[in-house]
């Protein structure tokens, strides 16, 4: 790029905000990057956000916290998001449930502590009273938490047609295999959490019918060139990620415009390009990046997992 070899710096944050921080001020004093990528939560996002503020660095989050991009009110000048705003997935998926799935009466289950889930479960119960649906009971769970049961047994007795739940892959697989034991019967409506592949054989068919929302249709047949060539490479699947591994190569792309026309890899000035980011190839089509908000003009899709597999259904 610019006539330069391109270097890359990976660390793992172990989902955890301390780590998280602590990587961030390695990549900028030590390795002095001029970009960074990253993370996939709300929470290390924001951290990250706060370092990269701080000294001026573009940052590229996945996070779909409002928070990520906004710190009191006003927008973060170094920090841009590259998936949908927890107001806008959760908002879609009331909407299709309440519009096209014809349900009036929802349940909640959702992780204290995690700025995702707090995020995405008020959004959808603001939008979903909005149109008029009731939620018959709002339950929560501590973060590694495994038995739902007690939870679970007040959502039953509250009796909703389907439960809400954007939780992790691994809390979705154990309750909602849980639920099924107690003889819940109705769908479950996530977001983009949902879309990791480990997820269909932990729950099975405790899933079957269940639809949510995300940023990304994974099962894109234009996405296969570059499935194939990540498998060639690495011998795994992209897809298995969920979302995360499409999302980054969006990233990557977008950062590495915003380089080729700052002309530079100078932070400021890669920032000022990428708040001007107009039509760049990603994954589902272009990507461009509002000025004022700092988030993606990019499409969302509704998925609902059937024999076992996701189904794209529409867009949005």
């Amino acid at each position: 790029v610019l006539g330069r070899q391109l270097e890359v710096y990976y660390y793992d944050n172990r989902g955890d905000n301390v780590e998280t921080t602590n990587a961030a001020k390695r990549l900028i004093q030590q390795d002095e990057v001029s970009a960074i990528i990253g993370t996939d939560a709300s929470g290390t996002s924001i951290a990250m956000a706060n370092i990269c503020e701080e000294n001026k660095v573009p940052h590229l989050s996945f996070g779909t916290n409002i928070n990520v991009t906004l710190k009191e009110g006003k927008v973060r000048p170094y920090t841009f998001r590259m998936i949908l705003t927890n107001e806008q997935l959760g908002g879609i998926i009331a909407s299709y449930a309440y519009n096209e799935l014809n349900t009036k009466n929802v349940g909640t289950l959702y992780e204290l502590g995690s700025d995702y889930s707090i995020g995405v479960k008020d959004a959808f119960e603001e939008k979903f009273k909005e149109l008029g649906g009731t939620i018959t009971t709002t339950e929560a769970y501590k973060t590694g938490e495994v038995d739902f049961r007690a939870q679970l047994s007040k959502i039953k007795e509250s009796n909703p047609e389907a439960i809400f739940f954007p939780g992790l892959y691994k809390q979705i697989g154990l309750a909602a295999n849980q639920a099924r034991q107690l003889g819940i019967e109705g769908r479950f409506l996530g977001t983009n959490s949902w879309t990791t592949k480990d997820i269909l054989t932990l729950a099975g068919d405790s899933i079957e019918d269940s639809y949510f929302c995300t940023a990304m249709n994974v099962m894109d047949p234009s996405l296969e060139g570059l499935k194939e060539r990540y498998f060639e490479k690495y011998n795994q699947n992209l897809e298995d990620m969920g979302s995360d591994g499409f999302l980054a190569h969006d990233a990557f792309k977008v950062l590495i415009d915003a380089i080729k026309r700052a002309e530079s890899s100078d932070s400021v000035e890669i920032r000022d390009a990428l708040e001007t980011t107009k039509d760049v190839q990603g994954c589902l089509g272009n990507i461009s990046m509002n000025a004022e908000s700092h988030n993606p003009d990019r499409e969302a899709f509704v998925m609902k997992i059937e024999n076992g597999d996701y189904k794209f259904v529409t867009k949005y």
